[in-house]
């Protein structure tokens, strides 16, 4: 029985190196995630001892450090999924920090001074920003994986002006 397979675009080697690099990414990952937890717990336990919780701070460190933890899985699933194209792994880096973000910015926002929600004004405009972003994604990508980009073909056309106008081939 013969098995039909395609044939790959990378050579033993490369897939290697590829399967060796998404390991180093979860395992750095999970590192990350280890750290994370523990410093976490270890500043919500020295926030207990110097002031009983009455003033809370360990959050605001908690939330930024929460950011990263966030960038750093959407930079290993963005690999292990095999997601290509600056644009769209701009779109989802700026979509999931913003996703972070704003809990984040909500929980720093009910300690310090609950009476004005103004995390909402960051997490509007971020939101916008975002939004605008995945619109020129789209418009300017690479639409169904087939067609060229926006910025592709008219690459090609100025190419062809160069050619006509500086008489190459």
């Amino acid at each position: 029985m013969v098995e039909s397979r395609e044939k790959s675009p990378f050579s033993e080697e490369e897939l290697k190196s590829i399967a060796k690099k998404k390991i180093l990414m979860k395992l750095g990952f999970k590192i990350h995630l280890v750290a994370f937890i523990g410093a976490n717990i270890a500043l919500l336990v020295i926030n207990y001892l110097t002031s009983g919780l009455t003033r809370i701070w360990f959050v605001y460190p908690l939330a930024g450090w929460f950011m990263g933890i966030v960038a750093h899985l959407a930079c290993y699933m963005i690999y292990a999924r095999g997601v290509i194209g600056a644009q769209k792994i701009g779109v989802i880096m700026n979509a999931s920090i913003y996703a972070a973000s704003v809990p984040a910015l909500l929980v720093i926002n009910y300690f310090s001074y609950f009476g004005y929600m103004w995390f909402l004004w960051p997490a509007i405009f971020w939101f916008l920003g975002v939004l605008i972003q995945a619109i020129a994604w789209k418009m300017t990508g690479v639409k169904h994986d087939v067609q060229k980009s926006w910025i592709d073909r008219n690459v090609e056309k100025e190419l062809e002006k160069a050619k006509k106008k500086h008489g190459g081939n």
